[in-house]
């Protein structure tokens, strides 16, 4: 218990890149499951206008009357001066004149010249605002030429043109399942990162001469001292796996059962292939510097060249040829294939055949690792 006492003493001093990893990865998948449920609505464009009156007609009034509604309007001199600034500092978007002779053109069923519109900048709100003049003008026409006068045409006009059409939004929001296969999708990319960057550097701090001439000192056994080791090393990754599987129901808001037992049976024979790929690196480096890229260029290389950032499907075939002697390909084989992921369907066959393949390289990542530190030992 010597030799585990002292692994917890080494490993709460590099407790920080696991908390970190699991930290962020919790964070953000927590962030991508919620934000489609947030509530939307919708709020027309409110342009800024001045509009001004020279025709004085009940029509004219009327059209002025439905150019206002929807839109802040903004009294100012109608000065070309004044106007002007006011554009250019977008005091106002749009500067309307109904011209003089406005009713009367109407009247007759002409469209043309009957407003006066100034703007500086060709935007959405200017398109929109001309638009709105040309559809009302169109519509009093049409009424006119049905046998209304052009007041009650303005008036039958600004009625129809008026009706609100509701406006919701399809909520797309994701499900339990959803979430769940999202979650594991990306668990081995940062369970072996969180593992690797802090399971490596107490490995590699007990692997040093002067603390193993220190416990050979003592009257721990060679026996004991291997098993302290591996029982911190079991807790240590026992207690990240943990964490993720219990944040991976928190988010989700679901327990594990069907389908999702298998993935968490998946993410187990993971946690042990990252656990053995520790203790095979650690025996290995004795640098901690050479640790952290070994754990960026293998995490991160093995998780784009195995599907977890970029689907399978998506990975041309030598990509995924030359990933099948990698672990991950394995596993997020496995995890499409339980949540029916990349074009795959539910094969319980195909999913115990990913789990075979994992467990051979457990196993031979472990005999790597012990055949490592018998010849350490030796050198020793």
């Amino acid at each position: 218990m010597q030799v585990f006492k002292l692994f917890l003493k080494i490993l709460k001093k590099h407790l920080l890149p696991a908390i970190l990893f699991t930290g962020i990865f919790i964070l953000i998948i927590a962030s991508i499951s919620t934000s489609s449920s947030q509530e939307e609505s919708y709020k027309p464009s409110e342009p800024r206008l001045a509009v001004y009156d020279e025709d004085n007609t009940e029509a004219s009034k009327l059209a002025v009357k439905y150019i206002s509604k929807g839109n802040e309007i903004y009294k100012i001199d109608n000065d070309d001066d004044k106007l002007l600034d006011a554009l250019y500092y977008t005091t106002i978007h749009y500067a309307i004149t109904v011209n003089e002779g406005y009713s009367e053109k109407l009247a007759r069923g002409e469209t043309d010249d009957l407003f006066t519109v100034r703007y500086v900048h060709e935007n959405f709100s200017n398109a929109l605002a001309d638009s709105k003049l040309n559809e009302y003008t169109k519509t009093v026409s049409a009424y006119i030429k049905m046998g209304q006068s052009i007041e009650e045409a303005s008036k039958s006009a600004s009625k129809a043109l008026s009706k609100e059409v509701k406006v919701s939004y399809q909520q797309d929001t994701k499900s339990s399942d959803e979430i769940m296969a999202m979650f594991f999708q990306y668990l081995p990319y940062v369970l072996f990162s969180a593992v690797l960057s802090s399971l490596g550097p107490v490995l590699i701090i007990m692997n040093k001469k002067e603390v193993k001439d220190r416990t050979h000192c003592s009257a721990i056994k060679p026996s004991a001292e291997t098993f302290g080791k591996v029982l911190g090393a079991v807790v240590f990754v026992g207690a990240v796996w943990a964490i993720f599987l219990i944040a991976g129901t928190v988010i989700s808001g679901t327990g594990y059962k069907g389908n999702a037992l298998y993935a968490v049976a998946n993410s187990v024979i993971y946690a042990v292939i990252s656990a053995g790929i520790s203790i095979l690196v650690s025996s290995l480096v004795t640098n901690d510097n050479v640790l952290n890229v070994i754990v960026q260029i293998f995490g991160l290389g093995s998780s784009f060249l195995c599907g977890v950032f970029v689907p399978q499907e998506f990975l041309g075939s030598g990509v995924l040829t030359a990933a099948k002697i990698l672990p991950a390909y394995w596993y997020v084989k496995a995890n499409n294939s339980i949540f029916a992921l990349s074009d795959s369907t539910f094969d319980k066959g195909e999913i115990l055949t990913c789990f075979g393949i994992e467990i051979g390289f457990a196993v031979l990542i472990f005999a790597g690792a012990f055949i490592s530190v018998k010849m350490s030992r030796k050198k020793a």
